[in-house]
């Protein structure tokens, strides 16, 4: 039965997926609530085709750090929908601002620590300008928001996330979600597994 589900819901994404494709449907043509889910949709529909490769190899752990990717979207989608789609679809893509301020800054680290040859003349210009634009978003995100959180766009953690957007999304965070952390973050109890098993 669930394996029928699963089918069914991955037949039904693909068929979405396919449908904009062929349609050529531009971003104006669809709400940002939408596009959230159908980013989120198509990130699954791969990580699931990945999940069934490892576990035909052997490799359940590694298949778990995918699952748990897959619960964090999910606990994303669900507090989405159930907490403001519009208000949230839009501080969800509006984040990444912030994510392209912290690329910037890895950017000139790597630079200094690489020892690249500075940017001249138009390029520094361009580089510059970007950064400003960048940061004119990254201020106005936390102005409308005031938020300081760097590193999640809701300001609240996963846990939270999940807890607000209902019974079920917080049963997945406190098993599916917790379960495989222990193996994302190499905890004694799941390095401890890799030992005993014998699949390279």
């Amino acid at each position: 039965e669930y394996f029928e589900l699963n089918r069914r819901l991955y037949d039904l994404v693909t068929s979405a997926i396919e449908q904009i494709n062929a349609k050529g449907l531009r971003d104006r043509e669809l709400s940002l609530f939408s596009l959230v889910v159908i980013s989120i949709l198509a990130k699954t529909r791969k990580h699931y085709n990945s999940i069934q490769e490892l576990c035909k190899l052997g490799f359940g752990e590694e298949a778990g750090i995918i699952v748990r990717s897959m619960t964090n979207a999910f606990i994303d989608l669900a507090y989405i929908s159930k907490r403001g789609k519009k208000a949230l679809s839009e501080r969800w893509a509006r984040f990444d601002w912030i994510i392209k301020g912290q690329k910037t800054e890895i950017a000139e680290m790597m630079d200094k620590l690489c020892k690249v040859p500075a940017l001249k003349g138009e390029a520094l210009k361009e580089w510059e300008e970007r950064k400003k634009e960048i940061h004119a978003h990254i201020d106005e995100f936390r102005k409308d928001y005031k938020s300081e959180q760097k590193y999640d766009w809701s300001g609240y953690s996963i846990k939270t996330k999940a807890e607000k957007a209902g019974k079920g999304p917080e049963l997945l965070y406190h098993t599916v979600y917790r379960y495989n952390s222990d193996i994302e973050h190499s905890n004694a109890t799941a390095l401890d597994k890799y030992i005993d098993d014998d699949t390279p």
